[in-house]
């Protein structure tokens, strides 16, 4: 169902399906059950937000955890603040533009339900996206406007 979900929501936009990664899932759900809320390699002085290894989203819930759709809902509706006049980065819809980033082909979640930074019962969700989106300068051509 959850992929499913993904797939509908990046053909609305224009982007093909995308793929189960098993090399990036060890990483996601060790971050994941890290329970640090934050993106992974901002934490690190190598991280070049012009070139990153990987795309990651993530999002929390509490006090009864997240899934997957509840995730993509939340980042799904920050579509209506992209600015298609102005394609470039923002950190107010870098969610939406990351999952249908039409060169992404692969993805991989994991949930972590033993979080507390929001308070007992926090949901962590972690996905992470290969090859990354949100490049400068690829907007254009990678994030397409709503079909239906």
């Amino acid at each position: 169902m959850q992929w499913t979900c993904t797939s509908w929501y990046r053909a609305r936009f224009g982007a093909g399906p995308l793929v189960w990664s098993e090399d990036l899932y060890p990483e996601t759900e060790e971050w994941a059950n890290s329970c640090y809320w934050g993106h992974r390699q901002a934490l690190f002085a190598s991280w070049d937000r012009g070139n990153p290894e990987y795309g990651e989203n993530i999002a929390a819930r509490s006090p009864n955890g997240i899934d997957v759709g509840e995730g993509l809902a939340m980042w799904m509706a920050e579509a209506s603040d992209y600015n298609y006049f102005d394609p470039t980065f923002s950190e107010d819809t870098g969610h939406f533009t990351q999952v249908v980033w039409n060169n992404t082909r692969a993805v991989a979640c994991w949930i972590s339900n033993q979080c507390n930074f929001l308070g007992r019962g926090t949901g962590y969700l972690v996905c992470r996206y290969d090859p990354p989106g949100n490049v400068e300068g690829e907007f254009a051509e990678n994030v397409g406007q709503a079909r239906y």
